[in-house]
């Protein structure tokens, strides 16, 4: 799952990408906790962040509790609804895919997944064919 973490903590190049979902939810008003100089042509490998610990504590307490919510671990979905009104069913996969959404970058964080969940067992990539559409 260092996958899906690695998309929800990507790095970001101004002005090219938007704010991240974590530094909305942590009312971050710059760019989340990473910033790249690279060139959205770079691709997008340079911009994920490959090793969680390059963000600060609080970043990555929320980046694993969007983990929890995209993977739909009942009692992380529950103290989401307690908090977000909007964590309804459907929303979560809108979320993913506004994280995944760069459309500037070639191949796409999408893409990129997609060919990472190569390797995946059959039946974890059955389970969490969700993620991996568009």
């Amino acid at each position: 799952m260092g996958d899906i973490l690695a998309i929800i903590g990507k790095k970001r190049s101004y002005p090219f990408d938007q704010r991240s979902l974590v530094a909305e939810l942590l009312g971050i008003r710059s760019w989340c906790s990473l910033r790249s100089d690279l060139p959205p042509e770079a691709g997008c490998e340079p911009f994920l962040c490959l090793d969680v610990g390059e963000h600060p504590v609080c970043t990555r307490m929320a980046m694993f509790a969007l983990l929890g919510l995209l993977l739909k671990l009942p009692r992380c979905m529950h103290m989401w609804r307690l908090g977000r009104s909007w964590v309804i069913d459907g929303d979560v996969e809108r979320q993913w895919q506004r994280m995944l959404n760069d459309a500037v970058r070639v191949p796409s964080y999408l893409a990129w997944f997609r060919q990472r969940s190569d390797s995946w067992s059959a039946p974890t990539r059955a389970h969490f064919r969700y993620l991996l559409e568009d």
